[in-house]
């Protein structure tokens, strides 16, 4: 008799083949050395798999490997079905080519996608069917307004983007309820050697590109085309001098930023479990964040290592990361002396923002379309540029896309997420959710992009996990 997990796994790594000659499709259409990157990725998963004959785990450590990596396929802009050809994309605002509105996979969804079938296979459809029927939490009407507002917009990219979102919120509500325990223990030492070895590719690609300038052409694996002093290029003027800040392999400074400070998050984490980690993981992350100049990321940094300290977790020994304050300070005070227009740019999408919401309030733009929807009163630079970017606010970029209904039950739907999970709180939770607002509040990647939405998800395991647990008894 066939043993049904065996039957099962079977079908997955069936799927999984699928996978691999769906991404040959693309081989002649796209960079031949990006795809082999997903291909190289997608063994790398089955490898995992082949050691630890757990789907699931497999699944979610893939996921965290290969999260540093803006790797993207790009969806073509039309398809002709039966002689008519359909329209997927229009990415042009004003004349100017917004990389915002291509429709694009990542490989963060064949990570989300072999992670939501791995735990669909483990634990059956009826481990979904429960969350759904669960009305408490509030996924079951944020997907059902969703489907309304797609259908009625009927838009590709909203469509993409939505089944991304919902993609996210079973795959939160699946770490959190599976990974208990011992299960747990296991994972969190895992994330911390992930960590440490991407923290340190990210930091020196990161700081290479600091010191040269420029980016250093590794298309492969999802690095930006940058050049310091060159339009669409993030970097900042220091003592007269042009400074490209560090992107590693995520698509602007301030996502690599985000993605540094839950990497100090997890190394807090791992203290207890293993101190040597910790201490390395928080001092790599830190010296790394530096480069990225994300002013919000580096207060946040100082305070989260404050309250560690307070927490005497150091138990006295002295802070030790360091760096030149000079250019430091003058980065924060072009923010007061006007040498800076980074807050002015913020400010002025804000006002724009209001505009998109007044026009769309009910149902909203869709999610990805913001920029299509500014497109009326796109604002400038102070030299004039178009500011073809989603609003720098989390809040109001949401209240945009799926309006103030669609807003309302995505506050609802995180709220009782955590209010149903949450049995006890530290202060390391409270750091997390500081940090999420925070960075919410000045940024818009935790909705509008790939990576983002994964940091996002970790932040949320992080805080409705009961970590406390795993060391009572020690």
């Amino acid at each position: 008799m066939i043993n049904p997990k065996l039957d099962k796994r079977t079908i997955f790594v069936i799927f999984i083949f699928i996978v691999l000659f769906g991404v040959g499709f693309f081989l002649t259409e796209q960079s031949l050395e990006k795809s082999f990157f997903i291909l190289f990725s997608l063994l790398l998963w089955l490898l995992i798999f082949l050691l630890k004959r757990d789907l699931v785990l497999a699944s979610l450590l893939y996921i965290l490997i290969v999260l540093p990596f803006n790797i993207t396929l790009q969806v073509p802009g039309s398809v002709e079905i039966f002689n008519t050809e359909i329209l997927l994309s229009s990415p042009f605002v004003s004349g100017i080519y917004v990389n915002y509105l291509v429709p694009t996979i990542s490989i963060l969804d064949i990570g989300l996608t072999l992670f939501l079938l791995s735990v669909t296979l483990e634990r059956g459809f009826k481990f979904y069917t429960n969350i759904l029927r669960d009305w408490r939490n509030g996924v079951l009407i944020l997907i059902v307004f969703l489907i309304l507002q797609n259908i009625f917009l009927n838009n590709f990219l909203a469509v993409l983007n939505s089944v991304r979102l919902v993609g996210v919120i079973l795959s939160i509500y699946s770490t959190i309820t599976i990974f208990k325990g011992r299960y747990l223990k296991y994972f969190i030492s895992a994330l911390g050697v992930i960590f440490i070895v991407n923290t340190v590719i990210q930091g020196i690609i990161g700081i290479k590109q600091f010191l040269g300038g420029s980016s250093l052409g590794l298309l492969f694996l999802g690095e930006s085309q940058v050049v310091s002093g060159m339009q669409g290029s993030s970097f900042i003027e220091l003592g007269g001098q042009l400074f490209l800040r560090a992107y590693g392999t995520f698509p602007h400074p301030n996502v690599l930023a985000g993605y540094l400070i839950l990497s100090v998050v997890i190394g807090i984490i791992l203290w207890r479990e293993n101190r040597f980690i910790s201490v390395l993981l928080i001092l790599l992350s830190s010296v790394s964040l530096i480069f990225t100049f994300s002013r919000i990321c580096i207060l946040l940094l100082f305070l989260i290592c404050a309250i560690f300290i307070l927490k005497s977790l150091f138990k006295g020994r002295e802070i030790f990361f360091s760096f030149s304050p000079l250019l430091f300070l003058e980065r924060f005070t072009n923010v007061f002396v006007g040498g800076d227009s980074g807050w002015q740019d913020r400010i002025n999408l804000l006002r724009s923002s209001w505009e998109v919401v007044k026009r769309n309030w009910f149902l909203g733009v869709g999610i990805g379309n913001y920029v299509k929807a500014m497109e009326d009163f796109v604002p400038r630079t102070k030299k004039g540029i178009l500011l073809t970017q989603p609003v720098h606010n989390v809040l109001m970029l949401i209240l945009s896309e799926i309006g103030v209904i669609g807003l309302m039950i995505y506050i609802y739907t995180f709220l009782s997420l955590i209010i149903l999970n949450v049995k006890r709180w530290n202060y390391l939770k409270i750091l997390v959710l500081l940090s999420i607002l925070i960075i919410g509040s000045f940024d818009h990647y935790l909705f509008s992009l790939p990576q983002g939405l994964i940091i996002f998800l970790l932040f949320i395991v992080i805080v409705c996990m009961d970590l406390e647990s795993l060391y009572e008894n020690e």
